[in-house]
């Protein structure tokens, strides 16, 4: 088929009905994919093995290796089977595996991120190969040459229409693509180059305005626009909105609006190459000062597309996503791979991690694509400090295409080697713990001391302990003295270490040898300044009595029989368990300490007295004796001690008033309704014809005594003749 009578994208080359552009940019093969659909084209599909040589041969001829749309990333896609992203017209066709033009001893098995396939040319072909989807490669976009190439545009989703077509304020292509760069509209096409900054200016408006400026870039590069601070609208009224992703809304994210006036300049980045600014104006007559707009690409120092090496020095280096502190970037996939100069392994300590839920930055121990992962991070790590197994570590920022500026963004340190100073609390890890070993022949120091004005000792304990035994150690030093706490050589193999190691004057001095060729998982060590040492009343009981300030150290404390928690949280409590936490401080607000066990206080009986006999009258084994006030009787037991577990051994008793009943009197009677109260008089009467004996009166008053009986009762006798 020839070439003449079909029409391509610009930069694109033709052959037997369709257009290839080469995209030398390298990037990940989702990032490819997505670069060749908003413009318009399709990670490339090969019909046939002719087709696949041309590519490779004339399309790519200067490119060894490159992306095809090929793939075993699809949910509909088997393990036997890949898929291309776009086929022809169809959204995609999966294939077997068997039917690929596959390198000797590929496929490779669709593993972890190994599920793209990339065209490699060496000597023998140029056949397919199994590659890692993360590998920055340059690609290939294809597409279906256009019929009647006068006659027709090319829409920015991979259709075409008629010419006539365009700017008739119709939306033809499904994507309003045919409605920019149409002046009668207000709708402007801006083509930008590299190193070539443009700019808008808009001082004079119609009433309803509504103007489109869509900016382009080359692939790869990034958009930077600023909005000078003469910025000047009508609030809310007119509103400048700005849009990245792609040449139409459709395939666009928002990135922000701006109204009204601006204090100082404000900046926005693009997703990609792509731009769109809308002006959208009301009716009303306002003056409007109006706007300059300068845009330009984003340099390569920002943000770049292959990945950035660095080598780590002897000194600390600082590592920090593009525009730190102050937004992140959209769909972002940058990549920083550190390498040691002269040691053999890279420590590298987080300072923040503050990115979107759906990002994340991830660190590979490893210059290898297929390197042990070892974090996968969107907030700081819980352990900011990561030593490293192999000489190098690949880090990579991930970012999604929707939040912006709510994120700072990431700040890290990185230094090769392994001295490390650390202070007051941390954790402490043999290189490469993370993924399984250390190194061989390596040598760390870890020197760990208290802050400034800290006067507690500072402790470290193993919460894992495996190296090589008799031929790795780890020792440690009271570090100002030089004085060894381990014994002999170090500590060496794979027993747990239960020893608490502690310095008074607040520093340690710890160090790791590996040897020359065998090795194992390593350590994990924990370090903090000591809690305080309790002061506790005599009477409190603590479980462990040394060393019990060390980190994570557990105790319990109770009291001896009789004495309670005088703290009000702990009445209740037989024991309260203390756990030393990391920075030196306990895990509860009050320390519980125990004093005597009180019961309630009884001062005074009504009507009568109570008399303490043993103790303070409340604490425990106190007696109390109680008893009545004449004529009173005590109802209860006389004595009552105080239990150790802060009752009285019986209720307080009470007194209750005596009563004097009547008796019977023979030839009379004591007058009364019913019984007679203590000190209350009554009438002891005799029957007619008699008197009271030893007197000639015949009736008397009787008093109810202290003994219940009635005083000066005498009897009745007959009258005498």
């Amino acid at each position: 088929m020839g070439d003449i009578g079909f029409k391509c994208p610009s930069g694109s080359v033709f052959y037997q009905g369709y257009c290839f552009r080469k995209e030398t940019v390298p990037m990940t093969w989702k990032h490819a994919e997505t670069a060749c659909l908003r413009s318009g084209m399709y990670l490339a599909w090969l019909e046939d093995a002719i087709e696949n040589e041309y590519v490779a041969t004339h399309v790519m001829s200067d490119v060894n290796q490159f992306w095809i749309g090929l793939s075993n990333t699809s949910s509909t896609a088997g393990q036997n089977e890949v898929s291309w992203t776009r086929y022809r017209i169809s959204d995609d066709k999966t294939i077997p595996v068997y039917k690929g033009l596959w390198k000797n001893l590929q496929p490779a098995d669709f593993i972890e991120e190994n599920k793209c396939v990339s065209i490699l040319k060496d000597k023998y072909d140029n056949h397919w190969t199994v590659t890692n989807c993360r590998k920055k490669l340059p690609f290939v976009c294809k597409l279906m040459g256009a019929p009647k190439p006068h006659d027709v545009i090319l829409c920015g989703n991979g259709g075409y229409i008629h010419k006539n077509w365009k700017c008739d304020g119709q939306n033809d292509c499904g994507d309003m693509s045919d409605e920019i760069d149409c002046s009668s509209s207000c709708s402007e096409l801006l083509m930008l180059e590299k190193g070539t900054p443009g700019s808008i200016t808009m001082t004079s408006f119609d009433n309803n305005a509504f103007c489109t400026w869509t900016i382009k870039a080359p692939v790869g590069d990034r958009i930077k626009i600023t909005i000078s601070s003469s910025f000047h609208l009508e609030e809310n009224a007119d509103v400048l909105s700005i849009w990245t992703g792609g040449v139409s809304l459709k395939v666009s994210t928002f990135l922000g609006s701006v109204t009204g006036s601006l204090q100082s300049q404000k900046k926005f980045y693009s997703q990609n190459n792509y731009i769109i600014m809308q002006l959208s104006m009301d009716g009303s007559v306002n003056v409007r000062s109006g706007f300059t707009v300068t845009y330009e690409t984003v340099a390569d120092s920002v943000i770049w597309n292959d990945m950035k090496k660095l080598t780590a020095g002897s000194s600390w280096q600082n590592l920090e996503s593009p525009l730190y502190g102050t937004a992140v970037p959209f769909g972002l996939q940058l990549e920083w791979l550190i390498t040691a100069g002269s040691y053999q392994v890279v420590t590298l300590e987080f300072l923040e991690v503050d990115l979107p839920t759906s990002s994340s930055l991830q660190v590979y121990d490893g210059e290898d694509l297929m390197a042990s992962q070892v974090f996968t991070l969107n907030k700081n790590p819980l352990h900011p400090i990561y030593i490293s197994r192999s000489k190098s570590v690949r880090v990579v920022l991930s970012t999604d295409e929707h939040e912006y500026t709510k994120y700072r963004g990431f700040h890290l340190k990185y230094k090769e080697g392994c001295n490390i100073e650390m202070n007051q609390q941390g954790t402490i890890y043999s290189p490469g713990y993370k993924v399984g070993s250390y190194p061989s022949n390596v040598t760390c120091a870890w020197i760990l001391t208290r802050n400034t004005g800290e006067a507690k000792p500072i402790s470290l304990r193993f919460t894992e302990f495996k190296v090589k035994s008799n031929s790795d150690y780890v020792e440690l030093y009271n570090y100002t003295a030089g004085t060894a706490l381990h014994k002999g050589s170090g500590l060496t193999g794979t027993s747990d270490i239960t020893e608490i190691f502690s310095s008074t004057n607040g520093y340690l001095n710890v160090t790791f040898k590996s040897n020359l060729v065998l090795v194992e998982k390593g350590f994990k060590a924990e370090f903090s300044v000591d809690c305080p040492i309790l002061t506790l009343s005599q009477w409190t009981i603590n479980s462990v009595t040394d060393k019990y300030t060390a980190l994570n150290t557990e105790i319990k404390l109770s009291c001896q029989q009789g004495y309670s928690f005088k703290q009000e949280e702990y009445n209740s409590a037989n024991s309260v368990a203390l756990k030393c936490l990391p920075g030196g401080k306990w895990n509860v607000s009050r320390i519980p300490d125990c004093q005597t066990q009180q019961c309630s206080t009884i001062s005074y009986l009504t009507n009568g007295n109570v008399n303490i006999t043993e103790g303070s009258g409340t604490d425990f084994a106190s007696v109390l004796m109680f008893s009545c006030d004449p004529g009173y009787d005590l109802l209860g037991s006389v004595y009552i001690h105080c239990r150790s577990n802060g009752t009285w051994s019986h209720s307080k008793p009470s007194c209750t008033e005596i009563n004097c009943p009547i008796p019977p009197v023979i030839f009379g009677r004591v007058d009364s309704d019913g019984d007679v109260k203590y000190k209350e008089i009554a009438k002891l009467k005799c029957d007619a014809g008699f008197i009271l004996n030893g007197t000639t009166l015949s009736e008397k008053n009787v008093t109810c005594g202290s003994d219940a009986l009635f005083s000066g009762l005498d009897p009745c006798v007959n009258w005498p003749i």
